[in-house]
């Protein structure tokens, strides 16, 4: 049988994620529910307090695609 992951474990796995890639602090995995499907985007907090988003929201199997293509290109491996 297949262990799936619920919501909040996979924010806290994209979250560490961003630690091991070495994203500044200020960035963090902000969550929305898109209707059965929870989607997952880099974020940050802006000076009025809002919320900021860098990326397009993405599934969480996308999210960690994302990560190893972004670090792949930050360490000039193409």
């Amino acid at each position: 049988m297949k262990n799936k992951m619920n919501k909040t474990d996979k924010k806290e796995a994209l979250q560490n994620a961003l630690s091991y890639f070495k994203f500044p602090s200020k960035y963090f995995v902000y969550e929305v529910n898109a209707g059965n499907a929870h989607k997952f985007s880099i974020a940050s907090k802006n000076s009025q307090g809002g919320i900021d988003t860098h990326s397009k929201f993405m599934s969480y199997d996308e999210f960690n695609s994302y990560l190893f293509g972004w670090y792949d290109a930050k360490m000039k491996k193409f």
